[in-house]
């Protein structure tokens, strides 16, 4: 079964965030390639399993359903939830960021 997946205004501003940093201040075109094509592999795996992440090690975000994903092979983080069909993509996070604080 095929999740539908809905992206946040928010998870969409820090994805623009970053390819903007990659792009201009890194001046790193490659990194920026590389980390879309991460994202999309991940996309197409929670559409596939949504539950094969693990709950946030956060315990309020966990009671919450809330899930991590992480980018394969970039230190990038999505923070997701899962409701009947439908995956929500509520934030995208680099690892050493303390999402918990954030959300």
């Amino acid at each position: 079964m095929a999740y539908e997946m809905l992206i946040s205004e928010r998870a969409n501003f820090q994805i623009d965030r970053l390819a903007a940093y990659l792009l201009t201040v890194l001046n790193n075109r490659q990194a920026c390639i590389h980390f879309f094509d991460e994202l999309q592999k991940t996309y197409e795996m929670l559409r596939t399993d949504p539950f094969c992440c693990k709950l946030c090690s956060e315990k309020l975000l966990a009671q919450k359903g809330y899930r991590s994903a992480q980018l394969p092979t970039m230190r990038y983080r999505i923070i997701y939830r899962v409701e009947e069909n439908k995956i929500y993509i509520v934030a995208v996070f680099h690892t050493l960021e303390n999402y918990s604080r954030k959300l």
